[in-house]
């Protein structure tokens, strides 16, 4: 049928503006949830919608499980009848660790066609953060970030159960006419720090997208198919004014945030006049030693090694390892240095390139080149992550043109120092983390960005310092200014 092969996307919008506040009997959350709607011919083909029954649609008052029994929450209200299908009206009041609140809805399917749910996307409060805390007057501000970190929201579609962004989700099925289960639950872990006082929690929104096509054919997510401009920046020394999209501004596409950097046309031949170079806040969770969350996408824990620039030591305490396992291993045989990188990470990790090849070739795959040549390509082990990620943003409905990794040149017009090794003249979000750029410092060796500000030459074998932070380009009119 010809409308079939149309995209038809349903985005259902759990809106989370959760405001809690905690005391000795004092715990309130509110929980907005919304979904919007994309049609494609017509709004009656394709259609997911809220309802409070399992076997028809219905929009009777949503009746919350508390734990204990004795807390008080309210009843939540469906309507679809506006232009954004909505659930709103969730709170509750808390008192202590180990209370939680559920509300049990059901997305139905009333359209013509069968729906694949495709992704639940957590979207950030502000850059980089999804979960806040705040505390009250009088509230301990360190007391309150412990118990922050037992507070969560876990959205449950089916059988599909997240806490985060997840993306790629596979052989989710909704057939016409039928109805699956959703479940948002509010909890305060029962082995979470008390705070002294009250303190507020604010969720950022969260959206399942439903269409009639499998994850595999990239189903649009509307919030991240427009980048904005989020942090527009004056900076004299990129020449770079308010109004404009220039070198340090911040760039949010959907979950995911990016500083506008420098092109470079002979690393990226791609960035073409029109094109904007991206680079992403913090580095990917992959590798060895990866943090927890969602895994192939930016994490603000992913920091790769950390470095101390009073000796220019790593600090193991971010690590998997030891020093003494380090020394052990690099005091001992080709195959005891190839075992340790296998596993061995700080934060989220990887080589970049096979130490095996090198051994087995005498060289390195790039060979002999000149400092600051370009050399990423198929054969670093980067590669398979940019890749995936890149391919996760297009999922997401971002334009993506390449996802690459930053030249040289690149970190030098932001800043960085190959005369005295140093990034540290850069904005400070250059060397935020640690990472690998993609280009060689010689036959050997790899430029790399460590945390700290180091700018410097890394073995291309070491899985355990640097990390991955991807460069993509799109087109400057994907963005958004205001």
């Amino acid at each position: 049928m010809k409308d079939r092969n149309k995209k038809l996307i349903i985005m259902i919008a759990l809106i989370a503006v959760v405001g809690v506040s905690i005391g000795f009997a004092a715990f309130s959350s509110s929980l907005l949830i919304k979904s919007s709607l994309s049609v494609d011919p017509d709004s009656s083909t394709f259609s997911v919608v809220f309802s409070s029954s399992s076997t028809a649609l219905e929009t009777n008052a949503i009746t919350p499980t508390v734990n204990p029994t004795t807390l008080t929450a309210t009843k939540a209200t469906i309507d679809n009848s506006g232009t954004y299908p909505t659930i709103e009206n969730l709170s509750a009041t808390f008192t202590e660790p180990g209370d939680s609140v559920s509300y049990t809805f059901y997305a139905r399917n009333t359209g013509k066609y069968d729906a694949y749910l495709t992704s639940i996307v957590f979207q950030n409060l502000e850059i980089g953060v999804f979960k806040n805390c705040i505390a009250m007057p009088g509230t301990s501000e360190t007391l309150v970030a412990s118990a922050c970190n037992s507070i969560s929201a876990t959205v449950t579609v089916g059988s599909e159960s997240a806490t985060s962004t997840t993306l790629g989700i596979e052989d989710h099925e909704l057939l016409q006419g039928n109805s699956e289960t959703v479940t948002i639950t509010l909890s305060y872990g029962s082995n979470g720090t008390r705070a002294d006082g009250p303190f507020e929690v604010n969720f950022g929104n969260i959206y399942l997208t439903y269409g009639t096509q499998e994850t595999s054919e990239m189903p649009v997510l509307p919030e991240a198919s427009t980048c904005i401009l989020s942090n527009d920046v004056a900076d004299e020394n990129f020449n770079n004014t308010i109004g404009a999209i220039g070198v340090g501004d911040e760039v949010t596409c959907g979950s995911e945030s990016f500083y506008v950097i420098p092109n470079d046309t002979v690393a990226h031949p791609e960035s073409v006049e029109g094109t904007v170079a991206l680079l992403s806040k913090y580095n990917l969770n992959v590798g060895n030693d990866t943090v927890e969350g969602t895994l192939g996408i930016q994490n603000a824990s992913a920091t790769g090694a950390v470095s101390n620039l009073e000796g220019n030591n790593l600090d193991f305490s971010y690590c998997n390892f030891t020093e003494e396992e380090m020394n052990e291993a690099y005091s001992g045989t080709f195959d005891d240095i190839i075992a340790f990188n296998e596993w061995a990470g700080c934060n989220g990790t990887v080589a970049f390139a096979s130490f095996e090849d090198y051994i087995s070739t005498g060289t390195t795959y790039w060979g002999e080149v000149d400092s600051g040549t370009f050399i990423y390509n198929s054969n670093a082990t980067p590669f398979t992550y940019v890749e995936n990620y890149g391919n996760i943003l297009k999922k997401m409905g971002m334009k993506v043109i390449i996802s690459t990794l930053p030249s040289n040149n690149q970190l030098i017009n932001l800043g960085c120092s190959t005369s005295d090794n140093s990034c540290t003249n850069a904005p400070s979000w250059v060397y935020s983390t640690s990472y690998w750029s993609g280009s060689a410092f010689d036959d050997d060796f790899v430029w790399i960005v460590a945390s700290g500000g180091i700018f410097d030459d890394g073995d291309f074998f070491s899985a355990f310092f640097s990390g991955v932070r991807p460069v993509v380009i799109i087109s400057e009119s994907d963005i958004r200014v205001s």
